[in-house]
């Protein structure tokens, strides 16, 4: 019996020993599932971060174009405005330019106006200059007339009552 009994413990020893050495081929077979479950779960977050960095690529791509198209159409309507603003100038100025002639012609003609009525005043004073000292230069005939008329007068009486 003890025998049977010893052979019934290295029986079980064993089978023990076979449990113990499919342990590890057990243990590594959990170990393998759980690398590639693992691997599985982080390739797939690799994944995704490779789809997120294209994403960020194409949106900083489409954003660029956006932004360049943005600056390309600023700059042509600022280009549009600086035309725009010189047409614009170039009409003010002919405008403005047209504007001092015109007052040129209105200050030309008041100034011709403004001499002509001077020189109408200095002839209507000339006249009336003229027109006095003809007066004067009358009267003075007139009293040089008389005074040679009377010293006629005079020299007729003294001729005739020298001859009586």
């Amino acid at each position: 019996m003890l025998e049977t009994r010893l052979a019934g413990m290295d029986k079980a020893i064993d089978l023990i020993q076979s449990a113990a050495d499919k342990v590890p081929s057990k243990m590594d077979v959990a170990i393998q599932q759980l690398r590639e479950l693992q691997d599985e779960k982080f390739g797939s977050i690799a994944i995704q971060f490779k789809e997120r960095d294209t994403r960020t690529e194409q949106t900083s791509k489409d954003s660029k174009v956006a932004v360049d198209a943005a600056l390309q159409a600023a700059k042509e309507a600022v280009g549009e405005q600086n035309k725009s603003n010189a047409l614009a100038n170039s009409k003010m100025e002919a405008s403005f330019t047209k504007l001092i002639d015109q007052q040129a012609a209105l200050i030309a003609a008041t100034n011709k106006a403004s001499d002509d009525k001077i020189d109408e005043i200095r002839a209507r004073l000339s006249a009336m200059e003229g027109h006095s000292k003809g007066s004067g230069d009358v009267v003075g005939w007139v009293f040089g007339g008389a005074g040679l008329l009377i010293a006629l007068v005079s020299l007729i009486i003294l001729a005739v009552r020298a001859i009586k």
